[in-house]
């Protein structure tokens, strides 16, 4: 048996499968409802209707294929990049990795040492 929340009204429940997270889990109760829902007829939530409304100006379609294309992203400005504090940084990130030792160096020398002695 696995611990459970039930998705809607947040009970602990116990069930005989592990809840994968993405499908629903139901106590005894809101389960019977989940399947009288079932058999009720599929009505779609309204949408949430907009207030305003973006004026549309009239145009034929021969106007429309002569106008550029509107975009849709902003176009962000990149950030610059200050080139000596890069290459300071990269510098500086290869001499600590050349001052420490690589596992993998420290893997062949365990194993000349362990050879060595024996």
């Amino acid at each position: 048996m696995h611990d459970a929340t039930c998705s809607d009204c947040g009970k602990k429940v116990q069930v005989n499968f592990k809840p994968d997270g993405v499908r629903p889990v139901y106590c005894p109760d809101c389960l019977a409802r989940a399947r009288e829902k079932k058999n009720e007829p599929y009505q779609p939530r309204p949408l949430p209707r907009r207030e305003e409304k973006l004026p549309m100006p009239n145009i034929s379609l021969d106007e429309a294929t002569k106008r550029d294309p509107t975009p849709f992203r902003s176009k962000r400005q990149k950030r610059e990049v200050n080139i000596q504090d890069l290459r300071k940084t990269i510098e500086e990130s290869l001499s600590q990795k050349k001052e420490e030792p690589s596992k993998e160096e420290n893997k062949e020398q365990s194993t000349k040492s362990g050879s060595q002695s024996a």
